[in-house]
């Protein structure tokens, strides 16, 4: 991921930022992820989380509900873990019977390969959301924070579509 860093520390509002995105990492599965497999999806959220966070923990039937509700064909969501533990991320995917979404660690095979690192996430739970152009529309802490990005940018969109 390469994000062009005087944008991201720059202080125009709201932060939007062209990513050149091509991560790729494996999932719970051990199959490849990356981010130009969901192409076809208009938004992709990437979920910031780990195994022992509680406030991730409970966040998590909050974020299924919201995604099985959510249209499907629109938005991708990408759960990224901090654990260092695989065993301790496995056993909660499976505890919470997540194991529909797509899982993957936010370090890869380097130290310096780091997905928290290169979206400069400080906190958990962190919700990144892109749009169709994989830039940053929104980068928070909370799901009511990303559904009104998301209803702000429908409504942008009818707006920009109207007939003169």
């Amino acid at each position: 991921v390469v994000v062009n860093k005087d944008e991201l520390n720059s202080s125009n509002s709201p932060r939007i930022i062209k990513l050149h995105i091509e991560m790729s990492r494996h999932d719970i599965h051990g199959n490849p992820v990356r981010i130009s497999q969901f192409n076809e999806k208009k938004y992709i959220l990437l979920y910031f989380w780990a195994s022992w966070c509680g406030p991730c923990l409970k966040n998590i039937y909050k974020l299924k509900d919201w995604i099985s509700g959510a249209d499907q064909k629109d938005i991708a969501l990408i759960w990224i873990s901090y654990d260092k533990d695989e065993t301790k991320w496995k056993q909660t995917i499976k505890k919470y019977t997540m194991s529909a979404f797509t899982h993957i660690l936010s370090k890869g095979i380097q130290p310096s390969d780091n997905l928290a690192n290169d979206f400069k996430i400080k906190y958990i739970p962190t919700y990144i959301l892109l749009d169709s152009n994989r830039k940053i529309i929104s980068n928070c802490h909370s799901l009511e924070e990303i559904e009104h990005v998301l209803q702000s940018n429908k409504t942008s969109q009818i707006v920009k579509n109207r007939p003169e």
